[in-house]
């Protein structure tokens, strides 16, 4: 069999349909490589030759590394480690790519001045576009058929390298604190410590499916993407980003103890305490925030000078607060509700007022709004598997 005219080695499984695929991913990358190029000289020609220099070689860089992550995950293009190898590469996995070149081309911004005008979109509609692929590309694997480890794999992979140069990007332009980038480390150091466990024949236990693992990585996602838009400034960024940053932070906390065998998932006691503390949440937490959003709002709005001169903008916040309080789409409703205070709150000082709300609508965006909600559709949008039979 004639090997492809590749100076990097074929991955030794599977060898006859390896090469099917190969050809395939040499095509996707190869056509990153060109768009990637084309891109550069456009900023070249509207925004500097130096600072278009730079990105494209940021962006190669990362380039690369996506695709040296691909091409060893070939190999994996199965359902399960004992079924075949797919013969083709599939749309979800090619979207899979897309989106770590997209991730890439974030990168390319990184430590140097933010670019203005229209171009001072792009870093937030590269990220933001791949976090839309974030969701899109299960689907596509559901949808047809060629839902594969390779898929799985890469996509835990893409998250982490997004949310590892995304969130450094927004740090450069001053949007969030610095204090986000422990998001940033907590998924290497959680590879590092089971990596470690394994070298030094240490116990590992098994990590239960959980959707709120989803959920939480796709809010994150889309926190950093809204914050690098131009329009959100500090301090009203910097708040969200603490409030943000909390339950990712927690969730990293239980899933190291239950891993490490801290605490057992299959222990009685344990998950008699996790499943209590999951049903306080939903019974009191959650609908209390909901009642303190929505007394700050009557109480608090009123006294905002700048909210006064948008009627307007005003009644929005205030049917934001009421549907939430009520239970109506309150995810949804929350998302609303943070996009206009962020807007509103942008390059002004932040009353306690605002600094209390901010927070309480991201815990309710990333939580839910709990027991005695009236109608929770996107809740049964955010925690479903597009495309799932």
């Amino acid at each position: 069999m004639r090997r492809p005219k590749n100076t990097m080695p074929l991955p030794p499984e599977d060898p006859p349909v390896i090469v099917a695929t190969w050809g395939e991913f040499r095509r996707v990358s190869t056509c990153g490589w060109i768009v990637l190029a084309f891109t550069g000289l456009v900023l070249a020609a509207v925004w500097s030759w130096l600072s278009a220099a730079q990105w494209l070689g940021q962006a190669g860089l990362l380039w690369m590394l996506v695709t040296y992550q691909a091409r060893h995950s070939l190999p994996l293009n199965r359902k399960s480690p004992e079924a075949v190898l797919y013969p083709r590469l599939g749309l979800a996995n090619r979207l899979t790519i897309v989106r770590g070149w997209l991730i890439a081309c974030t990168g390319g911004f990184l430590f140097q001045h933010a670019p203005a005008g229209v171009l001072a979109l792009m870093p937030a509609g590269f990220y933001g576009l791949a976090a839309i692929i974030d969701r899109i590309d299960g689907f596509a694997a559901r949808k047809t058929g060629q839902v594969s480890q390779m898929g799985m794999e890469l996509d835990t992979v893409f998250d982490a390298l997004g949310l590892a140069i995304a969130p450094l990007l927004a740090v450069c332009y001053g949007k969030i604190h610095w204090s986000y980038l422990l998001v940033s480390c907590a998924y290497y150091l959680f590879r590092w410590g089971l990596s470690y466990r394994q070298n030094n024949a240490l116990p590992l236990f098994p990590l239960q499916p959980k959707l709120s693992r989803r959920a939480i990585a796709g809010f994150q996602m889309g926190f950093i993407a809204v914050v690098l838009f131009p329009v959100f400034q500090p301090p009203a960024t910097h708040i969200a980003g603490f409030a943000f940053m909390l339950p990712v932070l927690c969730g990293f906390l239980i899933d190291w103890l239950l891993v490490s065998g801290r605490i057992s998932d299959e222990s009685v006691i344990t998950h008699e305490v996790l499943k209590r503390g999951e049903k306080r949440i939903y019974l009191f937490t959650q609908p209390t925030l909901r009642l303190l959003l929505a007394g700050l709002l009557l109480t608090g709005l009123f006294r905002h000078s700048s909210l006064s001169e948008s009627p307007l903008i005003l009644g929005a916040m205030l049917a934001c607060g009421l549907l939430i309080l009520l239970g109506i789409m309150g995810r949804a409703v929350a998302l609303v509700l943070l996009l206009l205070l962020g807007a509103e709150n942008s390059s002004q000082l932040v009353t306690l007022v605002d600094g209390l709300v901010l927070p309480i609508t991201v815990w309710i965006l990333v939580l839910g709004t709990g027991h005695f909600s009236w109608w929770r559709w996107d809740e049964d949008w955010v925690n479903r598997y597009d495309g799932a039979s």
